[in-house]
């Protein structure tokens, strides 16, 4: 399997982004299956933020992993959810670890001096 490239998400995404999750959904069955106008709507939430937040992974001009991270900052709290798909095609590959490693980062550069969760 060749190479993989993590990097962060562009407006032009969203569509293979819908394809990718929908696709992992028909296998998982795990009740992500999405539109376009969802996705977009949940990405300009105020608590995400997609080009700092959301990580891609991309083999061969394929989207093929997502992670996002989101960001709230509460009463004494710090919460830094994070959730990610990788393509059933692509797994077992170390797409979803390069994900998540990524959003971990990004938490750290986001966290206050409150304590984290």
């Amino acid at each position: 399997m060749s190479e993989f490239q993590i990097r962060t998400y562009r407006d032009e995404d969203l569509a293979a982004l819908v394809r990718l999750i929908n696709d992992a959904d028909r296998v998982d069955g795990a009740g992500f299956a999405t539109t376009e106008a969802a996705l977009a709507h949940r990405l300009a939430m105020p608590d995400e933020a997609p080009r700092d937040a959301v990580c891609l992974a991309e083999q061969g001009g394929r989207l093929v992993g997502w992670a996002t991270l989101s960001i709230r900052h509460e009463e004494g709290l710090d919460r830094f959810p994070a959730s990610g798909i990788v393509h059933p095609d692509y797994r077992r590959h170390g797409i979803g670890t390069a994900l998540m490693c990524r959003v971990e980062e990004r938490a750290h550069r986001l966290r206050s001096d409150k304590p984290t969760l």
